[in-house]
């Protein structure tokens, strides 16, 4: 239902399946057409690797007949690497409305349009790789407006996640209740388990009446037992009344992500 669950949450965790796996592929369409089963759009080998892309994956080949994403991933389960399989696939449909990416259990990612798909005036096709940290991005889209920003979001978006530039030291604990004290600097103060005891701004407007305003502040000092364990790594809206802390983004207890640098 959703990828996001702190700060707002709007439906479920993802399942462990999801959490846990090193190769992944999405589509942003499937749901909403008549195939059944969805998993067509998608076939996958958890020893191979999967075939994703965009257009028509499902149609036939036209040498072989059977649906070109499908002959891709058994061009794989053969040995065979995604990018020759990929080009293969191509190779023999360069009139097809197709786009595929092939990714291997590996790591392995290859992407590439039919002729007829790189003549579109509204497809773009990003990949991102980070050779240190073995990571591989690939999008294709089409008819997604605007296209080239969009694709980058979503390419840039992957490609933070993976290469884990936003991943968290630590998290912290806040909760409603909790008096907020005017000082010299924003810190937050936690106890041993890591709950905020204490919560100080330097902005002392916002212990003035209601104040909706965020706080802690995004790069507020983390203390615990007055030792600095980093930096809060993230922010929600919060409602302050006199000088309380009283919501967290509708919420009344929260764990925040904590960086060290």
């Amino acid at each position: 239902t959703t990828l996001v669950t702190k700060g707002e949450v709007t439906g479920v965790s993802p399942p462990p399946e999801v959490l846990e796996a090193k190769v992944a592929g999405v589509i942003s369409s499937g749901p909403d057409r008549k195939i059944h089963p969805l998993r067509k759009l998608l076939p996958a080998d958890g020893k191979t690797g999967l075939v994703t892309g965009h257009r028509i994956p499902l149609a036939g080949c036209r040498v072989h007949g059977e649906a070109m994403n499908l002959e891709c991933l058994k061009l794989m389960q053969n040995g065979i690497s995604p990018k020759n399989a990929v080009d293969e696939v191509i190779d023999d449909n360069l009139e097809a409305d197709v786009g595929l990416i092939g990714v291997s259990v590996r790591g392995e990612v290859h992407l590439r349009n039919s002729d007829r798909v790189s003549r579109r005036n509204d497809m773009v096709g990003i990949k991102k790789v980070d050779e240190k940290k073995g990571v591989e991005v690939a999008v294709l889209m089409n008819e997604i407006f605007p296209v080239p920003a969009t694709a980058e979001v979503a390419a840039e978006t992957a490609f933070d996640v993976m290469t884990e530039r936003w991943k968290p030291d630590g998290e912290i604990i806040l909760r409603t209740g909790l008096a907020v004290e005017k000082g010299s600097m924003d810190e937050v103060h936690v106890d041993e388990d890591g709950v905020a005891i204490r919560i100080i701004v330097s902005d002392d407007f916002l212990l003035r009446g209601e104040q909706f305003c965020v706080v802690p502040y995004i790069r507020t000092k983390v203390l615990q037992n007055g030792k600095l364990i980093g930096y809060t790594a993230a922010e929600f809206l919060s409602l302050i009344r006199d000088g309380v802390l009283e919501d967290l983004s509708g919420q009344t207890e929260l764990s925040m992500a904590v960086k060290r640098e």
